[in-house]
């Protein structure tokens, strides 16, 4: 039997190496399709991340970009053969930027310091945010008092008095008497719904929030269309209820606009929904709903105004990014915004505007032959669309850029003092191969053998469709590579971009080899973490927007995943060398020099959700608190038993180090781990994969455990009865 140290470090190296294979997916599929482009001798098609494979970028302002003047227009835009030479031309902008299982008497594992921590008078905790003032969705909010918790059909409101944990109300958003069908099933003739029969929510992505007296409810749905209840179109909806009464929540309204959610965000009494939109098909001329997006308003569907609609100038395909402005207080509809050949993937909101990007990928293949000898190019390459939306007011498209490289997440944006900041990754990769015919009948077997259309030349043969062995097409024929090498060009490039998003200033070449892990923007000062084989924190300077400037490059081992500004200094969250989960703080001099002041590996705890979401995470430097969740290895591990587990750690920041107070072991691994504070008592939100949701009240004086409520394990039903009429849910 393996000891647990050879367990843990089996299981990290594994981890080491899976997260290393998912961050070179791309390439990982960039070679299987290489077989493709065998097979068709032309050039590869551009292909993107996600769901869809628009060709077509927001068009400048001022330039091409136009609101349309009617349906029709849109649809002649659509039906327009595209040139395929103007893949790169008829972008929405022409500012190219060149070069650039849990018990129930759950026990908290004290470490040895036992310190004391200084709590403040009684404060509660909110939702780990971007920027200060602007809220985001999650799955678990308090207001100080109430705690509501998202369980799978169901909203919570648990009273939350000293630890103390009651069931108040919650709301079921499922059945046709709940959310999204209020009044019960719906028949085909009522006309309550201009698209179909049933508004019915899968239960997808859901979220909330809460402000004031009202409740959101922020989820994915679908109408279910008259006579086909498995297709309809896919909406991202809200729901507002009144919550004065907090045992009788009351719906006020709902309002959804169509596609899928990319992010929401709430400040000063208005949500603001952002989707991306796609119609497959052909478009029907009269048929509007074929290919003009939608906003769904208490149980009616209209079609977005052609006005709110922008268009550029080349579009092929029928794409949209969908902006939803609602007020909360009475769930009406602000404003409206559709940008047609724009789907979106990433959303950062300021004050003032909402930015969206979308990576674009870009390929392009050549091949020669001489002797025999096929020679195949193959140069890959991604851009950064970036649009400006502006929020102060009704919404309004604002502006557009293309900039080099791709961004990692929302935090490698930030505006300030009315420039954007962003943050890319460049990744120009080259693979060359040489390759002939084979003559002679082999099985494919060889690593350096194989079959057009079947496969990649690493021995990891695929085959598509059956394969007709006497077929005398060369599409079966065997080949052997002769050579291949594949050249990455890798680096990081920061942009500074004016109100008319207009560079102004830019780092280029930054870190190469390495790639964005994490990045923070605060004030004048911009930090980001890269990584490949060590982790440098960048300190960069922005006070003068056209000339920013690196202050230090700090080397250290492992990398940070996340940064945040913890009072004077700034905190990460990442991974050492082996694997193993570690927090760091760092500290700048007087220069803004950086230096790494403590850090703290935890063994055996090698996965987090803060790498991923900084939901997951709650730093409170006024209260020196963090606490997050970790998938670990069980040092109790016996053979039989399951070695993974899921824990909550709660950590305190004492001025000089991290003091690890203690771990409660929330059994099974669970999907998602969130956490929050009353007064002086954490509350642990687990959301499980086996068992009930629960919330879970603990002391932070004497870390025991105060209570614990269970959240029904209520699964989503699985499917819809259309008996003729009506559909009813079973």
């Amino acid at each position: 039997m393996k000891t647990y140290d050879e367990m843990t470090a089996e299981v990290l190296e594994k981890v080491k190496t899976e997260k290393k294979r998912r961050r070179g997916a791309v390439k990982k599929i960039t070679s299987a399709a290489l077989a493709v482009v065998l097979v068709g001798g032309g050039v590869f098609a551009a292909y993107r991340s996600g769901a869809f494979t628009g060709k077509v970028k927001p068009a400048e302002i001022g330039g091409v970009i136009a609101a349309a003047c009617d349906y029709g227009e849109i649809y002649d835009l659509l039906k327009t053969e595209p040139d395929s030479d103007q893949y790169r031309d008829n972008d929405f902008t022409s500012k190219v930027i060149e070069n650039v299982g849990e018990a129930e008497g759950t026990s908290w594992g004290v470490a040895e310091s036992e310190a004391s921590f200084y709590l403040k008078d009684s404060e509660y905790s909110k939702t780990n945010v971007q920027v200060d003032g602007i809220d985001e969705a999650d799955v678990v909010k308090t207001d100080g008092k109430y705690i509501y918790a998202v369980s799978y059909s169901n909203v919570y409101i648990l009273s939350a008095e000293n630890g103390q944990l009651d069931t108040v109300s919650k709301v079921h958003f499922l059945d046709p008497d709940g959310l999204f069908t209020p009044g019960g099933t719906y028949t085909l003739t009522d006309g309550t719904d201009d698209l179909g029969i049933l508004y019915a929510n899968f239960g997808r992505n859901t979220e909330i929030y809460i402000d004031g007296d009202r409740l959101v409810i922020v989820a994915q749905t679908q109408n279910l269309q008259e006579g086909s209840l498995s297709v309809g179109r896919t909406y991202f909806t809200a729901a507002f209820y009144d919550i004065s009464d907090k045992t009788s929540p009351a719906l006020i309204s709902t309002a959804s606009v169509s596609g899928y959610g990319v992010s929401s965000r709430l400040t000063d009494g208005k949500l603001y929904l952002v989707a991306a939109d796609r119609y497959y098909g052909e478009p029907e001329k009269n048929d509007f709903w074929s290919y003009i997006p939608s906003v769904y308003k208490d149980g009616e569907a209209e079609l977005v105004e052609p006005g709110s609609i922008f268009c550029g100038g080349n579009e092929t395909d029928c794409e949209y990014l969908n902006v939803m402005e609602v007020s909360v207080s009475d769930a009406s509809v602000i404003s409206s915004l559709s940008l047609l050949g724009y789907d979106g993937e990433i959303m950062y909101q300021s004050a003032d505007n909402i930015f969206v990007a979308r990576t674009d990928y870009r390929d392009e293949e050549t091949r020669t032959e001489q002797d025999g000898i096929t020679t195949t190019v193959y140069k890959y390459d991604c851009d950064t669309v970036l649009v400006k939306i502006s929020a102060d007011g009704e919404l309004a498209l604002a502006g557009s850029v293309l900039l080099d490289g791709y961004i990692h997440n929302s935090f490698s944006m930030d505006e300030y003092g009315g420039y954007l900041r962003v943050v890319t990754s460049v990744d120009h990769e080259t693979y060359e191969s040489k390759w002939r015919l084979n003559e002679q009948a082999s099985e494919p077997y060889d690593t350096d053998i194989v079959y057009y259309g079947a496969g990649i030349g690493d021995g990891e043969t695929e085959y598509y469709g059956e394969v007709d062995y006497d077929d005398p097409d060369c599409y079966y024929e065997p080949i052997e590579y002769v050579s291949e090498n594949w050249v990455e060009d890798t680096y990081n490039n920061l942009y500074v971009l004016d109100a008319s998003m207009n560079v102004t200033g830019k780092l280029e070449g930054l870190a190469p080899d390495e790639k964005i892990y994490s990045c923070r923007f605060e004030g004048t000062d911009g930090y980001f973490v890269t990584y490949r084989e060590t982790d440098p924190l960048f300190h960069v300077d922005l006070s003068d927007p056209t000339s920013p400037r690196v202050i230090d490059e700090l080397t250290l081992p492992g990398h940070s995943d996340y940064l945040e500004r913890f009072g004077d200094l700034l905190f990460g969250f990442g991974e050492d060398d082996d694997g193993n989960l570690k927090l760091s703080m760092f500290s700048e001099d007087e220069k803004g020099a950086m230096s790494e002041i403590a850090t703290v590996s935890i063994r055996g705890a090698y996965y987090s959700e803060v790498a991923y979401d900084h939901h997951a995470i709650l730093a409170d430097a006024g209260r020196g608190i963090i606490c997050f969740g970790a998938k670990t290895l069980d040092e109790n591990y016996q053979e039989g038993a399951s070695m993974y587990s899921s824990k909550f750690y709660v950590v305190f920041w004492n001025g000089q180090s991290f003091e690890i107070k203690a771990a409660a072991d929330v059994g099974d691994w669970s999907r998602t781990i969130r956490s929050l504070y009353i007064g002086d008592y954490v509350y642990l939100y687990a959301k499980s994969n086996y068992s009930e949701d629960s919330v879970t009240s603990f002391s932070l004086s004497t870390f025991e455990q105060i209570d614990r409520e269970k959240l029904d394990c209520e699964l989503t039903p699985g499917y819809y009865i259309y008996d003729g009429d009506t559909v009813v849910i079973d």
